[in-house]
């Protein structure tokens, strides 16, 4: 469990850093407002592990682990670690990531609601990609 919660640590500010300067670089408009995505929702762009709902969540061995656990025994490690990528894709889709990363890099701006779903996608993905790194030293 603590290899899960310190890979989440370093998968998150390293994705919600990349999404920072994303934004800093291309000089993304803040819908709304004069300043730049970067400065106006700086609140949304930072792993905040105190109040973080995600490595709350880590830190409770069953409401991780045991549906994962379920999954493996029904499934086996290759299937769970399969779908666990399925869900990283489907959800790139599903919140239309793509898009918005476009338009990041556009002089169309973003508004609050898309910076935090950017953000969101970022801490999400940093979950999943610690427990897949977790299940990938499981198959060796």
């Amino acid at each position: 469990m603590n290899l899960t919660i310190e890979k989440y640590k370093i998968n998150c500010v390293e994705r919600v850093t990349k999404l920072t300067t994303m934004l800093r670089s291309q000089k993304t408009p803040a819908k709304g407002t004069e300043k730049t995505a970067d400065i106006a929702f700086k609140e949304l762009l930072n792993c905040a592990f105190e109040t973080n709902p995600i490595l709350k969540t880590l830190k409770q061995d069953s409401a991780v682990y045991t549906d994962a656990d379920k999954y493996i025994e029904k499934f086996g490690l290759r299937q769970t670690i399969l779908e666990i990528a399925f869900t990283q894709f489907n959800a790139r889709t599903i919140y239309r990531i793509d898009e918005l990363e476009e338009r990041a890099s556009s002089k169309i701006g973003l508004s609050e609601q898309e910076v935090k779903t950017l953000a969101g996608f970022a801490k999400v993905n940093a979950k999943y990609d610690a427990l897949l790194a977790v299940l990938h030293s499981c198959e060796n």
